[in-house]
Parts: C-alpha cells; structure tokens; sequence
C-alpha cells in the first residue's frame, strides 16, 4: 500500500513537472521573446511548482490520514519531500533537452523530429 502512493506521488510530481516546463518552453519560444527567458522563468516556475507541489501533498496525505483516522504509516513530510524532488528532477528534463538544442543549433531551437 505504501509503495503504491509513493509510486503514484513520484509519477504525479514527475508528469506535473515535465508538462509545467515544456509548456513554459513552448509558450517563451512561441512568442520570440529571448532565449534567456526560458532560464529564468523555467528555474522560477520549476521551484515554486514543486514547493507548491510538494505542500499540498502533504497537507493532501495529512487531512486523508485524519479523515480516515488511519493507522498506516504513511509520512505526510516524506511524501511531501517525494512529490517536490519528482516534479524537480522531471522538470529539469525538458530545460536540460532545450539547453542542449540550442546548444547545437542556435538558430532553430526546437529539434525538428
């Protein structure tokens, strides 16, 4: 039971973050503003997500855990930590893909597949 909700916090905070990047990727890219844009609102929003993130999981947890009074011993703060690390990790993924396209072709940013 327990790995099965850290599994899905994990997955959560990961599809959240790669979605929440890309989209601000996307949308900086779409409307031809500066490529340094991308680094400083991605780094902004890739911290105050996953804080925002990891907090309401963790009241999330905390409040299912009262409502039930339930004796499992699932950790509000662990899954907190979980949800924020996941949405980093994953997050950073779509920042570092852009770094390293644009890296190699400055003048078409995205990778035409």
């Amino acid at each position: 039971m327990i790995k099965n909700i850290l599994l899905r916090t994990i997955m959560m905070g990961g599809t959240d973050g790669i979605i929440t990047i890309f989209n601000i990727i996307s949308g900086i890219e779409g409307s031809k503003l500066n490529y340094k844009y991308i680094f400083i609102l991605g780094l902004a929003a890739l911290i105050s997500d996953a804080i925002s993130m990891g907090t309401g999981e963790f009241i999330s947890v905390k409040a299912e855990q009262e409502y039930e009074n339930s004796k499992d011993n699932i950790n509000p703060k662990k899954n907190g930590i979980i949800m924020f690390i996941s949405f980093i990790c994953f997050g950073m993924i779509p920042l570092l893909i852009y770094y390293i396209a644009l890296k190699i072709n400055y003048k078409n940013k995205y990778l035409n597949i």
